[in-house]
Parts: structure tokens; C-alpha cells; sequence
């Protein structure tokens, strides 16, 4: 069936998709100091230290009003990518929902960043079919706490879906790449032999 969204999605998809803020919630619960919530499409690289990925933020994530980051100097070609934020072709572009992608948000157990997520999972249980919910509520809760939370943009080589560099931590299968970006392919391939 189609949803408030751009493609055909279904209820079991908007389900899996929108337990996320319920499961970092559980995260805190049982008491993990850090928390990386991923989306299923996700190939890690490389170990992550979360603690020093965050170092003394709330939250780590994609910013559309910041500009793109690198730690480890991945050349930030726009042109050639398969996606890109309006922010890279016009540097005067803002936006009221600068959360672009929440496919890999790396958090802190704090009593705020607690109270942050159980705000967004009750949230989203009220729209719990629509596909966008997790964007819209994570970016009206982002102008509601960036006052008072550290949240950082995110270096793309934790959600590398641009450039597939060997140096990034994380490639991010959002969308049609999983299915038509080579490198991509070959990765998964090559996981799923080794299993």
C-alpha cells in the first residue's frame, strides 16, 4: 500500500523501521553508556569506538546545514554522487530539518538524551505507519533540544553512501545503492561468503 512517503512501503516495513527509538530507549534500560542505532543496510568496516566518536556530544549525526565532514580526507566530490543534500550545491541553503539521514545516529546515555528518545518513541507510536516518521520526529526534537543538547555532525565515513572509501568506518546501503552500486554489491558478496 503507499504511505506518507515517496514509494510503496508496507506496514511490516514502517514497523521495523520505526522500532528504532524504542530499542534505543531499551538500550539505555538495560544500561549501555553508548548506543549506535543503525539501519539493517549498513556493512561496518571497521570497529567503532562510540565514546570517542562522540567525545563530548549528546548525539552524532547527519546535518544538512553543516558542511560534510571527513576524518580521514575522503575527497567530497558532489557532482559524482548518487545522492547529496540540496545543502552541497547551494551554500546558502538552510532548512528547518536539518536531520538529512538517520540511518547511523550514535548516541550518549544521558538523563536528557534519555528523556529525548522516550519523547520520540511516544511520538512515533502515534504515526507508527508512516514511513517519515522517525525524520520528521527526530527533527522537530532537534529544534526543541539543540539548545541544550551537544549534537555533531557526523564525518561521512560512518555513513559512507557517496563514496564507498576503504577508509570508512561504515557504508550505508540507503536506498537503490544496494542495488545498483558496485562496490556495494561486491562488499555484501563478499560478506555473506565468509559467513
Amino acid at each position: 500500500s503507499t504511505r506518507k512517503c515517496s514509494f510503496l512501503v508496507s506496514d511490516y516495513e514502517c514497523y521495523c523501521n520505526n522500532k528504532r527509538f524504542e530499542n534505543i530507549v531499551r538500550a539505555f534500560d538495560i544500561g549501555f553508556e553508548n548506543v549506535i542505532n543503525t539501519d539493517v543496510d549498513m556493512i561496518f568496516n571497521k570497529t567503532i569506538n562510540c565514546a570517542k566518536l562522540l567525545g563530548d556530544n549528546d548525539i552524532a549525526l547527519l546535518n544538512e546545514n553543516e558542511d560534510l565532514l571527513s576524518e580521514s580526507g575522503i575527497y567530497l566530490d558532489r557532482v559524482r554522487n548518487m545522492w547529496y543534500p540540496g545543502k552541497w550545491l547551494d551554500s546558502k541553503f538552510k532548512t528547518d530539518s536539518p536531520v538529512c539521514e538517520e540511518s547511523f545516529i550514535a548516541i550518549k546515555n544521558t538523563p536528557l538524551v534519555y528523556n529525548f528518545f522516550c519523547e520520540a518513541d511516544r511520538m512515533l507510536h502515534n504515526d507508527f505507519f508512516n514511513w517519515d516518521a522517525d525524520y520528521i520526529i527526530l527533527n522537530n526534537l532537534y529544534r526543541k533540544f539543540s539548545a541544550i543538547l551537544k549534537i555533531s555532525n557526523l564525518p561521512v565515513e560512518y555513513s559512507d553512501r557517496w563514496f564507498f572509501s576503504e577508509n570508512s568506518y561504515v557504508w550505508n546501503g540507503a536506498a537503490e545503492v544496494k542495488h545498483v552500486n558496485q562496490s556495494y554489491i561486491d562488499r555484501y558478496n563478499q560478506i555473506l561468503a565468509e559467513i
